[in-house]
C-alpha cells in the first residue's frame, strides 16, 4: 500500500511540475517585433510592437512585458490575431522607459519567458549579440517580421522610417543603429543583468522522474529479495 501511495505521489509531483512549466505553442509565436526607444519629433512617445507570427489568434491573458527594471506590466484583455500586430504605447500600456543607450525588453506568459530583445550596450551576459541601438526617431525591429533565431544582432535592424502596426520595411534598413546619444535619455534604475529562467522547470521534472525511477528500482529489488 505504501508503495502505491509513494508512486502516486511522485507521479503527481511530476505532473504538476511539467504542466506548470508548459507554454502553449501558439503563445511562442508572439514576438517583440519593433520598438522606438529614442523619441523625437516624428515619434514623441516610446512604443513596442508585438507580432503574432502564428496561424492562430493569441489571447494575451497572463502575458506581461517589462524592461530591465523588472517591473512587469500585464497585457490582459488584449488579443493578437494571426499575422497581426499590437502596438503598446508608453503611458497607456506601459510605464517603464526604454534607455536610449541600451536596454532589454522581455515578454512573458504566466511567468515564463516567451521572447526577449536586448539592444545597445545592455549587459545580459552576452552583449556581443545585442540588437543595434536605434537613434532618434528610428526603430529597431525584426527583418522579416517575427524572425527569431536567438541572435538579436542578426535578426534585428535599424529602420529610419518606423512602421508601427505594419510590416517592417526591410529594404534600406541598417544594422548599425544610431551613433550618438541624444541629450534626453530616459534612464531606468536598471542593474544591467537579468538572470535567465530557461531550463528550470525541465531540470525539476528530470529530477522528479529520476527519483521515481530510483524508488521503483529499489522497491523491485526489495520484493525480489523477500
Amino acid at each position: 500500500m505504501r508503495f502505491v501511495l509513494g508512486a502516486t505521489f511522485l507521479a503527481l509531483v511530476v505532473l504538476i511540475v511539467v504542466t506548470s512549466g508548459a507554454v502553449n505553442a501558439d503563445e511562442t509565436d508572439v514576438k517583440i517585433n519593433e520598438f522606438v526607444s529614442d523619441t523625437g519629433t516624428m515619434h514623441p512617445e516610446e512604443w513596442i510592437e508585438l507580432y503574432n507570427a502564428g496561424s492562430d489568434d493569441v489571447n494575451l491573458a497572463g502575458f506581461t512585458i517589462e524592461d530591465g527594471t523588472n517591473n512587469p506590466v500585464e497585457l490582459a484583455g488584449q488579443t493578437i490575431s494571426a499575422g497581426e500586430y499590437l502596438v503598446l504605447m508608453k503611458g497607456p500600456d506601459f510605464g517603464f522607459g526604454l534607455n536610449n543607450s541600451g536596454d532589454v525588453i522581455i515578454l512573458k506568459s504566466n511567468g515564463l519567458e516567451i521572447d526577449r530583445v536586448a539592444y545597445g550596450n545592455w549587459d545580459d551576459g552576452n552583449s556581443a549579440n545585442n540588437a543595434p541601438r536605434p537613434g532618434k526617431d528610428e526603430s529597431a525591429g525584426r527583418c522579416p517580421d517575427g524572425l527569431d533565431t536567438n541572435a538579436d544582432d542578426v535578426n534585428l535592424y535599424v529602420f529610419g522610417a518606423p512602421s508601427p502596426g505594419n510590416s517592417n520595411a526591410c529594404q534600406g534598413s541598417s544594422t548599425g543603429g544610431g551613433t550618438t546619444d541624444s541629450g534626453a535619455d530616459t534612464v531606468d534604475s536598471s542593474s544591467g543583468t537579468i538572470p535567465g529562467m530557461t531550463g528550470w522547470s525541465a531540470g525539476i521534472a528530470i529530477l522528479a522522474f529520476s527519483t521515481l525511477a530510483i524508488f521503483l528500482l529499489k522497491r523491485k529489488r526489495t520484493v525480489l529479495g523477500e
